[in-house]
């Protein structure tokens, strides 16, 4: 499925949706939701700083390595993958956030000029597509 959705979409990151799924059973985040979120942050990498940093969703660079403009970036789209799922385990379930709803006010939160429920809603949409196509 994650592989038919990025082909479908034009995405640079097309072929690598075995990578995807694999860190998502690694690090225990639901494929989907990560999936929603590359859709939503950059139309899966087709748009936005994704397109240089091979990033599923725009992380500020906040003392990362490599960044381009205030987001991190990678040398691969695998590597993307694994720094987000890193990120989402450690810092939003393992601070106590684990659906959606609860992750979305820090990860886009209204002060960098996200609205958050509207972001939280649009994920959602998504993953119910993506469990749909099955």
């Amino acid at each position: 499925t994650i592989n038919r959705v990025l082909a479908s979409a034009g995405s640079p990151a097309a072929g690598t949706g075995d990578a995807l799924y694999s860190l998502s059973q690694q690090y225990g985040i639901d494929d989907a939701y990560a999936l929603a979120v590359f859709n939503h942050e950059s139309s899966y990498g087709t748009a936005g700083a994704a397109r240089q940093t091979h990033a599923l969703g725009n992380i500020i660079c906040a003392g990362y390595s490599s960044c381009v403009g205030r987001f991190r970036s990678y040398g691969s789209w695998e590597e993307g993958y694994a720094d987000f799922y890193k990120l989402i385990k450690n810092t939003y379930v393992g601070g106590g956030r684990s659906t959606v709803e609860t992750i979305a006010p820090k990860y886009a939160p209204s002060d960098d000029g996200n609205d958050p429920v509207g972001y939280a809603q649009s994920v959602i949409a998504s993953m119910d597509a993506y469990r749909r196509m099955g």
